[in-house]
């Protein structure tokens, strides 16, 4: 039994940091200190790695100040910052829970800041996982998690996935851009309000199964960015203090956790709220389209196009390839092309 728990903790602790593993083996690595951080970084990220040197305190001290928090759990008065080059692809996270604060960039080439509506790739990603840290490892979240750890704060039980991104994604959008002020990002809430399928908080909360997935982004920092516009920056840090310190607790779900806060802060319910969210996206006096289904049920067309007079599309729901062609005297021809 005894080796059985220690086999179990063992695979608990290789999991936990398996994400971790962001360089190829026997890397050298190099640091950088500023007040605030440690950069660590091989020799290919040396330029990413002296750039958000001279950038990264001036930016924890004015975003720290705007949201009323300092990042709690840190090493040796410092917050890790891991820079790779090793992994092709554009991400970057931040550790919250355990066993420190820390912050990992991918510093993947190419990069077009038009994707995300960025400034600067560099600053705007750390932007955004320095908002993390300062919402989800907050200073603010009471006695207990400087007793027992940040996973001790009350916020695990009441904060929605809409909310965790939200704020970043509002945040690294407070200066005018980001995707809280991207035209095509709102687009995408304002086709889900022409076709009546406008998410309910539940869905937008990551309980939703059908593509496109992760729509908390899109909903959380434009529902973020209009709750700091229509009452306030203050207001928004008490809800989130509220969230860290108190849990509401109530049989109704739109009454209990977040739901409970949100009507403490600012005296509504979150219902009437998303309902206004939703209306100031709705665009008016649009003329209808010709309804054209390729399809007699949901489908989710991720690539599309076209060769002579058919169009050729895969609907990702399924994994399927089609190829349609449409008539206007209705016998339009879909193939199943079976690949």
């Amino acid at each position: 039994m005894k080796r059985f728990i220690l086999l179990l903790f063992l695979a608990i602790f290789e999991l936990s940091y398996s994400q971790d593993i962001v360089f190829k083996p026997f890397r050298k690595l190099y640091t950088i200190q500023t007040e605030k951080f440690e950069i660590i970084f091989p020799m290919e990220s040396r330029r990413t790695a002296e750039k958000l040197a001279k950038i990264a305190d001036g930016i924890y001290d004015e975003y720290s100040k705007l949201l009323n928090s300092k990042v709690n759990f840190k090493v040796n008065g410092r917050i890790p910052i891991t820079i790779t080059p090793d992994i092709n692809r554009f991400n970057a996270y931040s550790t919250v829970i355990f066993p420190y604060s820390a912050i990992t960039i991918y510093d993947t080439a190419g990069i077009n800041e038009a994707t995300y509506n960025m400034v600067d790739t560099v600053s705007d990603t750390f932007l955004h996982e320095l908002v993390h840290l300062l919402s989800l490892n907050s200073e603010n979240a009471g006695t207990q998690t400087k007793v027992f750890g940040n996973w001790a704060t009350l916020q695990w039980l009441n904060i929605p996935m809409f909310m965790i991104e939200g704020i970043s994604v509002s945040i690294e959008s407070y200066k005018g851009f980001g995707r809280a002020n991207d035209p095509l990002i709102k687009q995408i809430l304002r086709q889900d309000i022409y076709e009546g399928k406008f998410k309910t908080p539940i869905q937008a909360s990551d309980f939703w199964s059908k593509r496109p997935y992760a729509l908390y982004y899109e909903y959380g920092g434009l529902l973020s960015k209009y709750l700091q516009e229509r009452f306030g920056i203050e207001k928004y840090n008490e809800l989130w203090n509220v969230m860290r310190k108190k849990l509401s607790f109530s049989f109704l779900i739109y009454n209990s956790g977040f739901y409970g806060a949100f009507k403490k802060v600012y005296g509504m319910n979150f219902l009437e709220v998303w309902g206004d969210f939703q209306n100031s996206l709705t665009l008016e006096n649009i003329n209808p389209s010709e309804e054209l289904r390729v399809n007699n049920k949901e489908t989710y067309i991720s690539d599309l196009t076209s060769y002579g007079d058919k169009v050729y599309y895969i609907d990702n729901n399924i994994g399927a390839l089609y190829s349609y062609k449409y008539k206007r005297n209705e016998s339009n021809e879909k193939k199943d092309l079976k690949l």
